[in-house]
């Protein structure tokens, strides 16, 4: 009986055994992109390694104590939870099928019996897929350049072990999240020459598609200075380009076969991709976006000038659905996991519903959503309108260019801009808010448009 799951073996059905990420990769997997060569670990087996190993009762018994206002507090549950996973164990049942499947990643024939004779270890790449949200715009729970079964296992074991680090253990708190799936995508490493990291969803509404390339591997430690792009969606025509000095890339080194930070020297300020693949890319996008029908965030490696789907990030919440209508126009790395930042998480508030002018859990938040959905776009193309007449660029951030507007040019509606994104997300949180002061602050925000 084989655990493992194949690609297309994978559904929309299926988040709940192996997560989103999983998922949207088997959807591009059967539009026919190039991915490189992968199997799936289920959420089955994650049930079962944490059941065998009574993982779960001391679980629950550790985080029943803890303080998710404290962040000092949920480092110590992690670091409990941490000691637990080192003497933890993968169950037997499940060893000889992830064994099969990892030394069939060698090759492209999939013959694991001959790749077992002949001990050919494979360099992966392990990648955590869940049933709820992670950061779109980072590498989160992703592991690189993993070789040797025994390797393969302990990287495993890290994979599961992420789901318990302070940022996912507070953002569960914070969002009521108790129970979830978890799958592994296990991925064969290309050794990419560039990479290539897109936005289906650009600042200014439905019209640009964005990307960032780079020299060498996947940036999981978010470290690499990039080149930005921006191309016409419609004709695949670079509108803009702007290039920076990047220092070093992160490659595979040929002797020790470890991850190391190469320098660049004066390559490093030329362009780290191609024109032509740099649209190419954009092109790739723009096709999954639609088979996809999730704006995302698609992270791209490029090797002998071939591209491959290295990862998709979905975008949850702002505009997430693409069918949204739009109306505006040299050291080495010391650990395989990166350290997770310590984000302060603010604890979840209560809702008041005795006041009928608050909008709470128990209401309807379709009504306000859409609204912020619908100025949001356009909020945002009016702002980066505005910030290239001032700058003659394009901003990269929105909330950095609002506050390099607002300092050249003291724009009365900061505030207003901070309190729209904000809205955003008490509305999601289910905290309260004052519908009056919401109304408001909405007129004033189309006022804005308007002018």
């Amino acid at each position: 009986m084989s655990y493992t799951l194949t690609f297309n073996q994978v559904y929309d059905s299926d988040v709940s055994k192996v997560g989103f990420r999983a998922v949207d990769l088997a959807t591009v997997y059967r539009s026919k992109q190039q991915i490189p060569l992968s199997f799936i670990v289920p959420d089955l087996i994650f049930e079962e390694f944490m059941l065998q190993n009574r993982l779960s009762i001391e679980i629950t018994r550790i985080l029943g104590k803890t303080n998710f206002e404290d962040h000092s507090s949920v480092n110590a549950a992690y670091l409990e939870v941490k000691g637990l996973f080192r003497s933890a164990k993968v169950p037997d049942e499940f060893l000889e099928n992830l064994e099969e499947a990892y030394m069939a990643l060698s090759n492209d024939s999939g013959d694991a019996q001959e790749l077992l004779k002949d001990k050919k270890s494979p360099s992966v790449n392990l990648i955590v897929s869940v049933g709820y949200e992670l950061d779109a715009q980072d590498l989160d729970g992703v592991i690189l350049n993993i070789r040797g079964f025994e390797n393969f296992i302990d990287a495993l074991k890290s994979s599961w072990l992420f789901l318990f680090s302070p940022k996912q253990l507070e953002f569960r708190k914070r969002k009521g999240i108790r129970d979830f799936s978890a799958g592994i995508i296990v991925q064969r490493m290309i050794d990419a020459d560039s990479s290539v990291e897109a936005m289906s969803k650009s600042f200014i509404g439905n019209f640009d598609i964005n990307l960032e390339t780079y020299k060498g591997l996947p940036d999981i430690l978010r470290e690499c200075s990039k080149d930005s792009y921006s191309l016409a969606r419609e004709y695949l025509t670079i509108e803009h380009h702007d290039s920076s000095l990047q220092e070093y890339k992160i490659v595979k080194g040929d002797k020790s076969g470890l991850l190391v930070k190469r320098n660049l020297g004066k390559f490093g300020s030329d362009n780290k991709v191609e024109d032509s693949l740099v649209i190419e890319s954009a092109r790739l996008v723009k096709k999954m976006a639609g088979i996809l029908n999730n704006h995302f965030k698609a992270f791209l490696v490029i090797k002998n000038k071939e591209i491959s789907f290295f990862l998709v990030n979905r975008l949850f919440g702002d505009s997430s659905v693409i069918s949204k209508p739009y109306t505006s126009s040299g050291s080495t790395y010391e650990e395989n996991i990166p350290e997770l930042e310590n984000t302060k998480i603010q604890p979840e508030q209560e809702v008041d519903s005795s006041s009928q002018n608050n909008f709470s859990k128990s209401a309807d938040k379709s009504f306000f959503l859409e609204i912020i959905l619908d100025l949001e776009p356009q909020l945002d193309s009016e702002i980066v309108k505005r910030y290239k007449e001032s700058f003659g660029v394009y901003p990269q951030d929105i909330i950095k260019a609002v506050e390099e507007l607002s300092n050249k040019h003291g724009l009365p509606e900061k505030e207003h801009i901070y309190k729209l994104k904000n809205l955003k997300s008490i509305i999601e949180s289910g905290q309260e808010i004052n519908l009056d002061e919401f109304m408001k602050l909405t007129d004033l925000l189309k006022e804005f448009l308007e002018r």
